[in-house]
């Protein structure tokens, strides 16, 4: 079972990435870096263990992938509810 402390780390940590992710879009959203995107997207094993990961585009070719902070293990119960294209998805 979850408690009340685990589950406001994981939003304040979602909360965090996702404030630092739109913070650098704004930044490379420029005339200059025109098709360049980058998004946060959690990737998930099997073991319902996943990490926050930072992607950074150019179009529909991948320029780099980072590890944001630490990672999660859910329960043996939890799933990931996201469609599999959404999961698959790059760029």
């Amino acid at each position: 079972m979850v408690n009340k402390f685990e589950i406001v780390c994981i939003v304040c940590f979602v909360l965090l990435t996702t404030f630092s992710a739109i913070q650098i879009h704004r930044y490379y959203s420029t005339p200059e870096n025109e098709g360049y995107h980058s998004f946060t997207k959690a990737i998930c094993q099997r073991d319902n263990y996943c990490c926050d990961i930072f992607f950074s585009c150019s179009g529909t070719q991948l320029l780099s992938a980072e590890l944001l902070g630490k990672c999660v293990q859910f329960d043996s119960d939890w799933q990931d509810i996201r469609p599999i294209s959404v999961k698959e998805k790059w760029c």
